[in-house]
């Protein structure tokens, strides 16, 4: 995914105006990262098992995975390195 901010500049510092998508993918894999600073800025925001990208054209992506650790036979969650152990034996 490629995003580029459109800024106004016409007063004295510039404003974000909007986001603009250059492109993206029909799967995207976002990063803890980069939903805090999308929440924090307000162009991103989840509801609903979504999560929507409020840009130029405004984005919505379904929740199939939550951040963690899963098994790449199953994709069963793992607490940790122990719990992946023990589920394997």
């Amino acid at each position: 995914m490629q995003l580029k901010k459109i800024y106004n500049t016409e007063g004295q510092e510039p404003i974000l105006d909007h986001i603009k998508v250059l492109r993206y993918g029909k799967k995207q894999n976002f990063t803890q990262k980069f939903i805090n600073r999308g929440v924090a800025e307000g162009f991103l925001s989840m509801e609903k098992g979504r999560i929507v990208l409020h840009t130029d054209p405004e984005l919505h992506y379904r929740i199939v995975r939550t951040p963690g650790m899963y098994c790449v036979f199953d994709d069963h969650p793992l607490d940790d390195e122990k719990a992946a152990m023990a589920y394997l034996a």
